[in-house]
């Protein structure tokens, strides 16, 4: 799934950059290929839906990022299942 971000430069201090972004809703149907208790095998369709939002602190000086946050919102939907599930990562440089 190719999924856009669209990035905002916030401000700018002490050479560090402060960028903001994020996606667009990115969906996609697949089909599931499902076996229950009983050992019946059928075939379902799947929906996967996805948004980004990241945040970084970029240092100009030294060429890196000081801080990336990332979070990434995911709803799959098969039938009447429903699950949702949200990563969130952090990687911050140490002194």
């Amino acid at each position: 799934m190719d999924i856009a971000i669209n990035y905002t430069l916030k401000s700018v201090k002490d050479n560090i950059f402060f960028i903001e972004g994020r996606s667009t809703e990115s969906s996609v149907t697949i089909p599931i290929d499902m076996e229950s208790i009983t050992g019946q095998k059928q075939t379902l369709q799947g929906s996967f839906v996805v948004n980004m939002s990241s945040y970084f602190e970029f240092d100009g000086s030294l060429g890196i990022n000081r801080l990336q946050e990332i979070n990434i919102d995911t709803i799959i939907k098969v039938e009447d299942y429903v699950m949702e599930n949200n990563v969130h990562n952090i990687v911050k440089i140490v002194d």
